[in-house]
């Protein structure tokens, strides 16, 4: 076997720098990569990037696999690169896909493709997932990569698939062969190291789905699914019940892989709740490789299982238990819902586009009529059609922004004067802080940002945001005009670069990359406070089940409490819920002769909010919740001025008071937030500790995100 070494006769030398090159941690610059030869990759990826060729493949030669080598280039697209891709193989394949903008711009964007052949060796298998990260590293150092993934069969890389990948949609349309052979290429995919997927017992899996939809008498609100204890590579129905996550959890072990499908009820505007469900698949920190491995291809064969005998609105992939809570799931169902309108609003753009084509086709004059029905944008106002003063400057603003190559990763938009048209103020490098100062209580501005992730995986991404930023003095009617403004602002940047997300910035506080990186992620709090939120959450919901009622319990522990009066509590909710009723605000909080942790009831009232300042003082803690009457405007269709009422929860606690009751009092906000949630519906909440922050601008900020505030 030495001869297989020939400068390296000591075979346990040999096996030792085998076990190193799988360890080893690739640095950061193209020279000291995996690959072979850095100078032919770099001028690969250059002439890729440049656009002399379109697809690149890269691969292994020889018996040891610890380097890449180019395999081939081209300029005839996927079909060429295809047969270079083998079935007893790994490869990366990077690949330019034409995508098609609005009007006649056209673009293309890389795609960055790990492809295992279904008769690869495990070993193979194994290295070609320890090189994917870096790979895509040192591609994505030479050129921007929109997008990556992993193909396990021909059937799985086609044009339209690679284009629904960089639009974000992962399940084509209902009957699409392509799409459904690739799904049962997956299960097969796993000749010789991996089980054939299956169920134990198919329809009683699908049953026990269609339970949790269609609950009956049985009262059925999650399934949970898993690996045959008998048959590692079937499916099998583990356990069903009726409560919500704080069952499941306990069921969830480090070392195994699982897949459930739960309800969850999610409140949406008005005062009611839904019942909305989510595929969740659950990694333990533990598992073995091979199981993660195995995972990956259970996972999209059982959500379009579930998909077929259940309505789902959204999927949650967990590899951690931190990243499992209520107040995820919940905020992962509200993207979904976010996402889904987007989708809504597109298709209603599309629609009114080709009415307009086919009228002025029909049309003697040229001229559109069109009546158009978009939910924000008022196609009468001719104006609207372009919303910037110089089209050409906005537009390569944009296109710079989006350029990897050129210094700037942001562009501020907003009004000059009297213009109602949108302008271009500034453009430049840098963080939040070099274009903050464009915005102020008494205006509007627009603002392009490019900023670094490293949310997704191990590797950092350039995502792009639309910031919006509107004063709380900006007079209503140019609040309106910019909501409609904000919409083809959003759609012009969207056609030369792909955006991450939008996001309304409520206090100029807000603008900053802290907040920024919550609303990529999807998240609203800080991982701590949502820690100790989830924590708190469940040890409520125990004493509630301990205590069969909705109040608390009294306890030792300084995080639970009880009412002085729990009737007294429901019935001065139940009194600002109550539209007849003349009482508008209640205030909570412990009586000066009663134990740290009895709440009570202190005072109601009908005056306004600043009213309440005065039942504050530095030595204190209160709790409260107010109704607030708001003008809000509403473009589109609906244009007009409504009257709305939103609850505002909200906590006190004074510059003096002592740090024991400090802690005490994050304590008991959580809990007293969660009980008024079960009798009325919070649309915000503020914390303060000096009166400049009980602030009715803040107060209407929190409950409405200045949405059209008229007064």
């Amino acid at each position: 076997k030495t001869s297989t070494f020939n400068d390296r006769p000591n075979t346990t030398s040999n096996l030792l720098l085998c076990f190193l090159s799988f360890v080893f941690v690739v640095p950061e610059t193209m020279a000291d990569t995996i690959f072979k030869n850095p100078d032919e990759a770099q001028t690969a990826l250059e002439a890729l990037r440049d656009g002399s060729v379109n697809w690149i493949v890269f691969g292994y030669e020889g018996r040891i696999k610890n380097a890449v080598y180019l395999q081939g280039q081209g300029q005839s697209g996927l079909d060429e690169a295809l047969p270079k891709l083998k079935e007893d193989d790994c490869h990366y394949l990077l690949i330019s896909v034409p995508m098609q903008g609005e009007g006649s711009y056209a673009t293309a964007k890389v795609v960055c493709v790990t492809w295992v052949g279904k008769k690869a060796k495990p070993m193979l298998r194994a290295r070609s997932t320890q090189h994917r990260l870096p790979v895509y590293k040192a591609c994505s150092r030479v050129l921007p990569i929109a997008s990556e993934l992993q193909a396990l069969a021909p059937e799985e890389l086609s044009h339209d698939l690679l284009v629904q990948k960089l639009v974000g949609s992962k399940l084509l349309a209902k009957g699409d062969a392509k799409q459904e052979a690739a799904a049962a290429t997956r299960s097969r995919a796993a000749a010789g190291s991996f089980e054939r997927f299956g169920f134990v017992n198919e329809s009683q899996a699908s049953k026990a789905v269609s339970s949790v939809y269609h609950p009956g008498e049985e009262g059925v609100n999650w399934v949970l699914l898993g690996n045959s204890a008998e048959d590692p590579g079937k499916i099998d129905v583990l356990q069903q019940g009726e409560g919500g996550l704080s069952e499941v959890l306990p069921l969830l072990k480090d070392d195994d892989i699982f897949y459930f499908v739960m309800g969850v009820e999610t409140e949406d505007e008005g005062d009611y709740t839904q019942t909305k469900y989510i595929f969740v698949s659950w990694v333990g920190v533990n598992c073995h490789p091979m199981q993660k491995a195995r995972s990956s291809q259970q996972r999209n064969i059982l959500y379009k299982f579930a998909k077929k005998a259940i309505q789902l609105h959204g999927e949650l992939q967990v590899l951690h238990p931190s990243e499992l809570s209520e107040q995820l799931v919940r905020e992962k169902l509200t993207l979904s819902k976010e996402r889904a309108e987007d989708h809504l609003l597109e298709c209603a753009r599309r629609d009114e586009e080709k009415k307009k084509q086919r009228e002025q086709a029909t049309s003697s004059h040229g001229s559109s009529m069109s009546s158009a029905a978009h939910q924000f944008v008022n196609m009468e106002d001719k104006k609207l059609e372009s919303p910037f003063v110089d089209d050409d400057a906005a537009t390569a603003a944009i296109q710079n922004v989006g350029e990897p190559t050129h210094e700037h990763n942001w562009v501020v938009f907003g009004y000059e004067g009297e213009n109602t048209a949108v302008a271009l103020l500034a453009a430049g490098s840098g963080n939040s802080s070099t274009w903050k100062h464009h915005a102020s209580d008494s205006n509007v501005i627009y603002t392009l940002y490019g900023l670094v992730d490293s949310a997704e995986g191990a590797y950092s991404t350039v995502k792009f945001m639309l910031i919006t930023w509107v004063g709380s003095k900006v007079p209503a009617l140019h609040k309106a005009r910019s909501s409609q403004h904000r919409v083809h602002i959003y759609t012009i940047c969207n056609r030369y670069l792909q955006l991450a997300a939008e996001y309304h910035a409520p206090t100029l506080d807000a603008l900053c990359e802290t907040e920024f990186l919550k609303k990529l992620a999807g998240t609203k709090l800080l991982a701590s406070d949502r820690d100790a939120q989830a924590a708190e959450r469940a040890a409520e919901r125990a004493r509630r089940e301990a205590s069969g009622r909705h109040g608390f319990k009294a306890g030792e522990n300084a995080s639970q409490f009880e009412w002085k009066e729990e009737a007294a509590a429901r019935d001065a909710l139940k009194a600002i819920l109550d539209s007849e009723n003349p009482i508008t605000w209640a205030l909570f909080g412990q009586s000066a002769d009663d134990s740290l942790n009895c709440v009570d009831v202190l005072r109601t009232g009908s005056s306004e909010f600043d009213d309440l300042k005065q039942h504050l003082s530095d030595d204190n803690v209160r709790y409260g919740v107010v109704a607030l009457t708001t003008d809000e405007f509403s473009g589109g269709q609906q244009e007009g001025v409504y009257v709305q009422t939103r609850h505002l929860f909200f906590s006190w606690v004074g510059e003096a008071v002592k740090p024991l009751e400090k802690a005490r009092s994050s304590q008991h906000r959580v809990a007293l937030y969660n009980y008024c949630k079960t009798i009325l519906q919070l649309h915000g909440e503020i914390q303060a500790t000096n009166l400049s922050e009980m602030s009715l601008d803040r107060a209407l900020a929190s409950v409405t995100g200045e949405r059209g505030i008229v007064h």
